[in-house]
């Protein structure tokens, strides 16, 4: 029995190439790394599982997480295939993601620099450097929120700035041109 990764035969579909699909979590820490001026290695990935030394309460930093995504709806678009080419004809959807993303700030400098985050993540040449990767800055909350946490007996000053970040992915599927079928089609006229 012959398996196929495309229409020809009647198995689950899967795509056979993508576009912009990768993780982009390390681009957009650096591109925050690059607004703020800091290291990159102190802007830090949010909630993983090993999380690593957090730096000292004296030190400021931020980290970033993705809360959610949406995307909007699909559309599609394809070519012919050629009869003469079984595997000629395939069919790219394209879906444009929203992701949720906050960027919390810590240290003694940490309202300042969540001020300066949002004042620099709205200046045209910063937007058109995230662009360079792939992603598209939607829209910035204009509330800086303050929310301490409590760890190791004392209370850790924190700023949060939520932002969507965009993106157009691609996946191409292979859906091949049908050349034959095993049932006949009738209509008032007759057989097709």
């Amino acid at each position: 029995m012959t398996v196929f990764d495309d229409s020809r035969g009647a198995n689950v579909l899967r795509p056979t190439s993508s576009d912009n699909e990768s993780n982009f979590l390390d681009p957009l820490r650096i591109w925050v790394s690059k607004i703020l001026g800091f290291p990159p290695e102190i802007v830090r990935a949010s909630w993983l599982q090993k999380p690593g030394t957090q730096p000292s309460i004296n030190k400021n930093w931020c980290a970033l997480a993705v809360k959610g995504a949406q995307s909007t709806p699909i559309y599609q678009f394809g070519k012919k295939g050629r009869v003469d080419d079984p595997e000629s004809g395939d069919t790219t959807q394209v879906s444009h993601d929203d992701y949720q993303v906050v960027i919390s700030f810590y240290g003694p400098s940490a309202m300042f620099n969540a001020m300066r985050f949002r004042d620099g993540a709205q200046l045209l040449q910063n937007r058109r450097n995230l662009e360079s990767y792939g992603l598209t800055l939607i829209r910035l909350d204009p509330q800086t929120l303050r929310l301490p946490d409590f760890a190791g007996e004392q209370w850790i000053d924190r700023y949060d700035v939520e932002f969507h970040v965009g993106r157009k992915v691609s996946r191409t599927y292979g859906v091949r041109t049908v050349v034959s079928a095993d049932f006949d089609i009738f209509l008032e006229r007759g057989k097709v």
